[in-house]
């Protein structure tokens, strides 16, 4: 059984790290992108974000796949594999969602509609679908190789 206070825990820096890298991403790419000030980048970022709620959650599902996966891998390897395989998980889908959400500012300047909502919208499926089926032969390998010790 998974658990449940590691599944939290793994949940909860996903959670962090997908907002950090939500927001950040969009409002970096408003301010360098469009000239927008800070204020209001944050202001655009809040109106799409309360009208994209389903999309929210499918740019989501990547991170907390990652979360489940490690969590799961938690309890047959050691703590600080699952973590250094998450941490880096993190980092490479914050990495990715960056690049979708750059790309997307600048499509939107250049009155490129279509491939706007396309270079975040379909970044659960050309980047989070590829990188759950590589995270979870990673996690399988490393549970291969890293047996718990003290356990």
């Amino acid at each position: 059984m998974l658990c449940l206070m590691r599944l939290r825990s793994y949940l909860l820096l996903a959670v962090l790290a997908f907002v950090i890298a939500v927001t950040g991403s969009d409002m970096f790419a408003k301010t360098a992108v469009s000239d927008l000030s800070i204020g209001q980048a944050f202001v655009q970022h809040l109106e799409w974000a309360s009208l994209t709620v389903f999309g929210i959650v499918l740019l989501f599902a990547p991170y907390g796949a990652a979360a489940l996966i490690c969590a799961k891998l938690n309890e047959r390897s050691r703590t600080g594999t699952a973590a250094t395989l998450f941490a880096l998980s993190l980092f490479v889908l914050s990495y990715f969602y960056f690049g979708g959400f750059y790309s997307a500012e600048q499509a939107m300047v250049d009155k490129r509609w279509t491939a706007a909502a396309l270079s975040i919208g379909l970044l659960p499926f050309f980047v989070g679908v590829p990188f759950v089926l590589a995270l979870i032969g990673a996690a399988f390998i490393a549970r291969k190789l890293d047996r718990p010790t003290d356990r």
